[in-house]
Formats: structure tokens, C-alpha cells, sequence
């Protein structure tokens, strides 16, 4: 990314693979994204769904930019429970 951190959660770091990814496939985007984003919820492991809202919304703006028309984009999730996770679904 932008910043050398791969922080998918950062915007600019969004852009410099959306521009890298366009430019490495001549602005058809690539055919396959899978997202299986994560870090540790150790001990609060029934928050997880609430704490990786952020990661989670990222993923999927990050698929929907870098997914070729007629693509795939494969996205991990834990838990669909709460209603922010279920309308990203929707």
C-alpha cells in the first residue's frame, strides 16, 4: 500500500492497490479477490463481528474496486448477527 503497512483499513492504501491492480491488468481488473481479513478478539471473542466492522467494509469496497466485471469475489466472515454485517450482505 501507500504506506508500506498493507493497512487495507486505510484509504490511501485502498487507492495504491485499486491503481496498481488497474495498471497491472490494463484497467480490467483481476478475476478472482478473496478477503480473510482478521485480527485477534482473545478474550472478547463475542464482540467479534462488532470489532471488524471497519475490516470487514474495507474488504469488500477493496473487492468491489478490484474484481473484473464478471469476477468473483470471496469474502470470510464469522457472523452475520448484527445489522450492519447483514445489509452489507443484502
Amino acid at each position: 500500500g501507500e504506506d508500506g503497512t498493507g493497512d487495507i483499513t486505510k484509504n490511501e492504501n485502498i487507492r495504491a492497490l485499486s491503481k496498481a491492480i488497474d495498471q497491472g491488468t490494463n484497467g480490467r481488473g483481476v478475476a478472482l479477490v478473496t478477503a480473510d481479513g482478521g485480527f485477534s478478539v482473545h478474550g472478547v471473542e463475542n464482540s467479534q463481528e462488532y470489532l471488524t466492522h471497519q475490516l470487514v467494509l474495507c474488504q469488500i469496497l477493496t473487492g468491489l474496486m478490484i474484481t473484473r466485471k464478471g469476477g468473483s469475489f470471496v469474502c470470510k466472515l464469522f457472523d452475520l448477527n448484527t445489522w450492519f454485517s447483514a445489509s452489507l450482505m443484502y
